[in-house]
């Protein structure tokens, strides 16, 4: 066994409270959606005036270092978007509490557990694979996944949705193309377990005809999406440090 091999053994299982405390404190592939999310800084007409304005001599260069000083700033808060400070929020709780938040979820989040298991089914027998269950897979220090399965006779991954509402499902099918929703997540899930591949799963069992009730995308890896969620990861993770760090929360 390969040292993958070894964490997905170990990794068994998930929504229990081993699970939960595996993530504590971690981004989380279904939340890298909130974590990529970035504000519009707005500075753009206020860069442009201050240039014009020391062309032309009516600040000093003094006063116009002064402001960009204040305009870079401005930049790099904007850098992180609500999504990701209140998603930062709730990583900085968990580790002050040493504990998850844990929500009893809705009607759509039910369904979904409910049919994540038909849809495996469902996917073995129409693929010949054999997939096995995994847990939550640490990347570096501060980010880990959860994928659904991994896909025992190569290296991919499976994620699976039970769409709540049948549009979402017809919309996969017609579209052949991975939600925008789910684009961080399947990518991320592939990054922290150093898959090849992931098969995304659309499965809605109420469709009356048969084939149409299973949905395949294949999802290959992208290194310079990797790259790019890499650094993501590090900036943010950099950002929560400095954050506790100032408030004495360290």
């Amino acid at each position: 066994m390969d040292d993958l091999d070894n964490a997905l053994s170990d990794a068994i299982g998930q929504r229990n409270m081993a699970w939960h405390k595996e993530r504590l404190g971690r981004f989380t592939s279904s939340q890298f959606g909130s974590l990529v999310s970035q504000g519009t800084p707005g500075t753009k007409a206020r860069k442009l005036r201050l240039e014009k304005d020391l062309l032309s001599e009516k600040i000093t260069k003094e006063v116009y270092d002064r402001e960009i000083i204040d305009i870079k700033f401005i930049e790099y808060n904007a850098r992180f978007g609500d999504g990701c400070k209140t998603y930062v929020y709730e990583k900085i709780a968990e580790i002050l509490t040493n504990s998850v938040h844990m929500t009893g979820g809705g009607m759509a989040t039910e369904w979904g557990t409910e049919q994540e298991s038909n849809a495996i089914r469902e996917y073995e027998n129409l693929t010949g694979k054999k997939v096995k269950e995994c847990g939550f897979l640490k990347y570096g220090d501060f980010a880990g996944g959860s994928p659904d399965g991994k896909v025992e006779s190569d290296n991919g991954i499976i994620e699976v949705k039970s769409p709540f509402n049948p549009s979402n499902h017809i919309k996969v099918m017609i579209t052949q193309e991975l939600p925008k929703n789910h684009f961080w997540q399947v990518h991320g899930n592939i990054l922290a377990t150093k898959s090849d591949y992931c098969d995304y799963i659309s499965y809605d069992p109420r469709m009356i005809e048969k084939e149409t009730q299973l949905v395949i995308i294949r999802v290959e890896k992208d290194q310079e999406i990797q790259e790019e969620l890499i650094n993501r990861i590090n900036e943010v993770s950099k950002f929560m440090h400095d954050l506790m760090k100032k408030h004495d929360l360290l």
